[in-house]
């Protein structure tokens, strides 16, 4: 364990929470994008003064808004990447989807919730469902419902958004 670890578990915090690793991941992201920014500034051979004045702010705000581990606004960014010329996007994933190697997990998690839902409403059909192969079958269905690959093909899609 290093000095840096312990201190973190002195204060109370778990390196290895999926809440950490979340954490750690969005304030990467946060300066992976001043960093893209920055970078694309210096490679259209923009000076922060051409930038501040873009911006209507002194250089000296441009020079704090490029220094690492600063917080700016999300206003701050747009009219940053506007006097620079640069498209921003924003994605939301699901942390628990992109945290896992695998989606065996919330695959399993989905299949069983579905499993319950086919149930019920076998029973407020009247009829029997039955589970073969992965396959829930209806009585007065005639077919499979679903499998498990579509379950997990669904998941795939909802985590790769």
């Amino acid at each position: 364990m290093d000095e840096l670890e312990a201190l973190e578990r002195a204060a109370g915090l778990d390196p290895d929470s999926q809440d950490y690793r979340l954490r750690e991941s969005l304030a990467k992201a946060d300066n992976e994008l001043l960093e893209n920014l920055v970078r694309m500034r210096k490679a259209k051979g923009l000076t922060q003064q051409v930038v501040a004045d873009r911006m209507k702010r002194d250089k000296s705000a441009v020079s704090n808004f490029e220094r690492l581990g600063t917080d700016p606004h999300l206003s701050t960014i747009r009219r940053y990447a506007a006097a620079i010329g640069a498209s921003v996007e924003h994605r939301v994933q699901d942390f628990e989807c992109i945290d896992s190697s695998d989606y065996k997990s919330v695959v399993e998690e989905r299949f069983k919730v579905f499993r319950s839902w086919t149930a019920d409403i076998a029973k407020g059909l009247g009829a029997r469902a039955e589970v073969a192969d992965n396959v829930v079958y209806l009585d007065a269905y005639r077919g499979p419902l679903t499998d498990e690959f579509e379950i997990a093909s669904e998941t795939r899609a909802y985590c790769n958004g």
